[in-house]
């Protein structure tokens, strides 16, 4: 694209026409391709205010992508964190209820020794809610998986899978 601007200055030159007025061009940001002509012409306060409202509207589609992956991610974390509960539940459930009554006191502790380290991490995180609450659920899905391993030990041979 430079070397456009580069010829048309040439033949501008040769053929004798005015000059342009010089132009600087720069990313209009971090994520676009797009370049942003900056002028000095009498017409480049409405053209730079159009393109402000096209970068800012770059900026605003940019932002709102990544609000939807996160809610996205946010969506796939909770759901996983559910089928790791349901999981653990089922598992529970197929331990014997006096095996059960012996081990509640240590699974009530597991619960809260869990939730209070998934919500440490997730206080941990860098971001606002959706994130935390994201790297919340994530950690309580594998927690969640581990515990569910630990209990196969308390199942009956016959019930173990």
């Amino acid at each position: 694209m430079g070397s456009a601007i580069g010829l048309v200055m040439l033949a501008t030159a040769l053929l004798g026409a005015a000059p342009l007025p010089s132009w600087n061009v720069r990313p209009a940001d971090e994520t676009a391709s797009m370049l942003t002509i900056v002028g000095t012409s009498a017409e480049d306060g409405q053209e730079g205010r159009a393109l402000e409202h096209f970068q800012d509207g770059q900026i605003q589609d940019a932002q709102s992508q990544q609000q939807q992956a996160a809610l996205l991610a946010l969506d796939k974390a909770k759901k996983a964190e559910q089928s790791a509960n349901d999981a653990l539940s089922a598992r529970w459930d197929a331990i014997a209820p006096d095996t059960k009554a012996q081990i509640l006191q240590g699974q009530r502790v597991w619960i809260n020794d869990e939730t209070a380290d998934c919500n440490k991490q997730a206080d941990a995180a860098s971001g606002d809610g959706v994130a935390k609450d994201t790297v919340r659920a994530k950690c309580d899905t594998v927690a969640t998986q581990a515990r569910t391993l630990w209990l196969k030990q308390y199942l009956s041979p016959a019930a173990r899978p």
